[in-house]
């Protein structure tokens, strides 16, 4: 459903359940056990930024570029949201304080983890999405193209609200999140409970079958690698189809150029 970059089917339906946590912390499967719990579509930005169209990932970009027009962010985050039942990970962990003022019946849930197994996993990610020549290797890329830019000015936003992006930025973003959430719609769980505390703040039964589990660690490295070999194929068939027309062009000058 929404956790593999579906659109939106019923937009009637509203976000219930905020995920306020950084991405690489349980993020996509936070999502699948609420799609499950709330029959509905989920909307989990890192997967929605490889799989949606140009135009989704374009506002997702305009949320961090001009953050600081409140009304703006607000109308973008409507859109991006409207028929989900639940958001995580980029861009949405930036904005909680937005998303609990557009949808003031949602739950706020921040998936804790050990910090250290986190940057584990998001190190890599981080540096991966800051190296300056993707931007321009992706370009050709619809949706990918704006992926880059988004992913670096998340990155300055926290760096610019947390100091930096190391072991301790969780906490700290941990504790944004405390100080900006009414304390009656913030549940911190962690995964390895299983169903029982996000059945508890849904208030609905427990699923007679396992909790469901997304490692993303495992294939974010695949996922970038296949993202650069896909960038590169359709730059090389961009030399090739200029190689070609210089070739012809060359071709037809020198045969037929002195006639005109």
């Amino acid at each position: 459903m929404g956790a593999n970059g579906s659109k939106p089917v019923d937009r009637s339906r509203r976000v219930k359940v905020i995920g306020a946590g950084y991405p690489r912390t349980g993020t996509t499967t936070l999502v699948l056990a609420c799609e499950k719990l709330l029959n509905g579509q989920g909307l989990h930005g890192g997967s929605h930024g490889l799989a949606r169209e140009d135009e989704y990932n374009r506002k997702c970009y305009e949320l961090y570029k001009y953050r600081h027009d409140k009304p703006r962010v607000l109308q973008l985050l409507k859109e991006l949201t409207e028929g989900f039942v639940v958001t995580s990970d980029i861009p949405f962990f930036s904005f909680v304080p937005e998303l609990c003022e557009l949808y003031p019946d949602a739950q706020v849930v921040y998936v804790k983890r050990d910090p250290k197994t986190w940057w584990r996993s998001m190190g890599a990610v981080a540096s991966n999405a800051q190296t300056k020549f993707l931007s321009m290797l992706f370009w050709p890329v619809p949706g990918w193209r704006w992926s880059i830019g988004t992913a670096t000015l998340a990155f300055f936003r926290t760096q610019r609200v947390y100091t930096d992006n190391d072991l301790e930025s969780m906490e700290r973003h941990m504790q944004s999140v405390i100080d900006s959430v009414p304390k009656d719609r913030l549940h911190i769980v962690r995964l390895e409970d299983g169903w029982a505390p996000l059945c508890k703040i849904l208030d609905c039964p427990i699923p007679n079958e396992p909790f469901p589990k997304a490692n993303d660690a495992e294939n974010a490295e695949q996922i970038f690698l296949n993202m650069v070999k896909r960038s590169l194929t359709i730059w090389l068939y961009y030399v090739l189809a200029g190689t070609c027309l210089a070739g012809s062009g060359w071709w037809l000058w020198k045969n037929f150029g002195h006639r005109v």
